[in-house]
């Protein structure tokens, strides 16, 4: 099976090209679980490895504590990994 790929604008030769394996709102806990069932990898690029995910704070909580702040995995590769 081969599949073909059409480019819509130029691209230099030896320019890396990657795809997104989920959509880009889902925060780091499902996205990375979706990936591990769909496509068999860890992922564990730039945005998995920010607990942030780049400024998007796609998995934050509310703080059960204060009820106002945002609480973030500490290790956002670790699905087991504490909140703070």
């Amino acid at each position: 099976m081969c599949t073909v790929l059409q480019a819509q604008v130029a691209i230099p030769a030896g320019t890396e090209l990657t795809i997104r394996y989920t959509h880009v709102l889902q925060g780091h806990l499902k996205r990375r679980k979706q990936i591990s069932d769909a496509w068999y990898f860890s992922c564990s690029c730039i945005r998995c490895r920010d607990p942030g995910e780049l400024g998007s704070l796609a998995s934050a909580v509310t703080c059960p504590q204060c009820g106002k702040g945002r609480c973030l995995p500490r290790d956002s590769l670790d699905s087991e990994s504490a909140w703070r």
